[in-house]
């Protein structure tokens, strides 16, 4: 009877290289090692299989004299021999349990530390292995590179919706309120700000927005004019305001109210220029003179704002109100944070106690009430250098308001009376009368310690393609892009990123490392 050698079951790691006849032998009933067969052989061995497997080996054995086939009926002998019954066979079943193999491992990621604007290749020294030890080629990374858009309207071309902005910070000036120039007749209070709102837009290509027809006015409905292509919906638009149509073919432009009431249109139609929408307009809509495009026509028209400098326009944009709570006369507030920094404050100089020295024919009139609050200047600084109503300018650097024989400064840091209010002026002779003068005198001064008040944040995602920002201030605004994927990565922004680097076993096990990176 045949017998085998080495059939032990046996458990093996996923993916390993494993031999289904190393060691196996078979012999005859003399123990003379014969030949045998064996199914599923090593081709048809799937070692990615995880689970138990039934591997059988089968062996024979005949007489030494017999010839080929003589004991299989139908074959060389007319009758069967007798010695045909020492003809035996067997077949052994073996086990082989496959388990699944660890993740694969990345090595060659140590947390790095650069400079800002060093370009990195995030694969050199990089390398995988499988749970067998194998290495493995396919390696994979991504992550995300902050980028960073400053000024009065950001617009960026390689942001995309899959990230949120990081950060968006709007920088908050005193405003100077009412019109026409400032003067002693035209003392301009100044104003801060309650709320802040934050504008996102994009391109607008307006492909399923439209239909074949004519925009009626005054009266007079829409048709079917098929030479004309119009807009579909009512564009948000603000009144008194301009707009840049970028568009390739003449439109012509109508004016609507709150309700979508008509309210004028554009005598003159409009290629690619400016146009200023009526003092009471809330929606606008347009047609198309599309007699040499049809209705096959792309449509790519946007309606931008304010100008041909920023490509961004009234009907894809998501306005962002972050209400403050307070009035701010200055400082920064971060959208999406919500974190909002008060680094200067508004007193009317009126409110303040003054008293009044004299040096010679000079009346100096100073205050310390607000002493404490604010931040003093490395040297003397004038009020109108820093801001007031009637000692102002547009500029807040010149005063209108003559003073006689004087200045109105903030003493210097270096000073006993650091911090003080300093008013020389000869047209008044005591306090009671410089105090009634300067009410209505407002001053935005520095604190000595800014404030931080925590708002409500707000999630800023960027659209597809171009995308404009703009706020109520200046504008800087940190988002994230995909790194590149050439392996050579360039970190213009500080910072802690990360890499999350991918490998993938030939069994299709994903191992995955993350890197860390500072940049500084």
């Amino acid at each position: 009877m045949p017998y085998f050698e080495g059939l032990q079951d046996e458990t093996i790691k996923q993916g390993s290289v494993f031999d289904l006849t190393e060691g196996v032998r078979a012999f005859d009933g003399d123990d003379q090692e014969i030949t045998y067969t064996y199914s599923p052989t090593n081709d048809e061995f799937d070692t990615c299989a995880v689970g138990s497997h039934t591997i059988q080996y089968h062996a024979s054995q005949t007489a030494d004299k017999m010839l080929p086939n003589m004991c299989i009926p139908g074959g060389l002998a007319l009758t069967t021999p007798s010695y045909c019954d020492d003809y035996e066979s067997t077949t052994v079943k073996r086990i082989i349990r496959i388990i699944r193999a660890s993740a694969p491992q990345i090595l060659g990621i140590p947390h790095v530390t650069i400079p800002k604007n060093t370009t990195l290749d995030v694969l050199n020294g990089v390398s995988a292995v499988d749970d067998n030890g194998n290495p493995i080629t396919d390696i994979s990374y991504s992550g995300t590179l902050d980028k960073q858009a400053s000024g009065d309207i950001v617009s960026i071309s390689d942001g995309d919706n899959k990230y949120p902005v990081k950060s968006l910070k709007v920088t908050l000036e005193p405003i100077q309120s009412g019109s026409g120039t400032p003067s002693p007749d035209n003392v301009r209070p100044i104003s801060g700000h309650t709320e802040v709102d934050t504008y996102r837009t994009g391109i607008n290509v307006w492909d399923e927005e439209w239909e074949v027809g004519r925009i009626g006015w005054s009266g007079q409905n829409d048709d079917g004019n098929r030479d004309k292509i119009r807009s579909k919906n009512y564009i948000p638009c603000l009144p008194n305001t301009t707009y840049y149509a970028k568009t390739p073919a003449s439109i012509q432009l109508f004016y609507y109210d709150d309700n979508k009431a008509f309210i004028s249109y554009e005598a003159t139609s409009k290629v690619n220029v400016a146009f200023t929408t009526p003092s009471d307009a809330s929606y606008m809509r347009f047609f198309v003179y599309a007699s040499t495009y049809g209705t096959t026509y792309n449509h790519d028209i946007s309606i931008n704002y304010p100008s041909t400098d920023h490509e961004y326009h009234a009907y894809q944009g998501t306005t962002y109100t972050t209400d403050l709570g307070r009035t701010v006369y200055g400082g920064t507030l971060d959208v999406v944070s919500g974190e909002l920094t008060v680094d200067r404050a508004m007193v009317d100089l009126g409110t303040l106690n003054w008293t009044m020295s004299t040096t010679g024919t000079y009346k100096r009139f100073y205050s310390s009430s607000i002493a404490s609050h604010i931040k003093p200047p490395a040297t003397p600084t004038t009020i109108p250098n820093i801001v007031s109503s009637q000692y102002e300018a547009v500029d807040f650097t010149t005063a209108y308001r003559a003073m006689v024989n004087g200045v109105a400064s903030i003493t210097d840091a270096t000073s006993g009376a650091r911090g003080n209010i300093n008013v020389v002026d000869d047209a008044y002779s005591d306090t009671a009368s410089f105090k009634t003068a300067m009410n209505g005198v407002q001053l935005v001064y520095e604190l000595a310690t800014p404030q931080t008040i925590q708002l409500t944040p707000q999630q800023v995602m960027l659209l597809h393609g171009t995308n404009n920002v703009w706020s109520d201030g200046e504008v800087t605004m940190v988002y994230s892009i995909e790194i590149p994927t050439d392996g050579e990565v360039s970190y213009p922004l500080e910072g802690e990123y990360e890499i999350t680097y991918s490998a993938t076993d030939k069994c299709g096990n994903v191992g995955e490392a993350i890197r860390q990176i500072t940049v500084e």
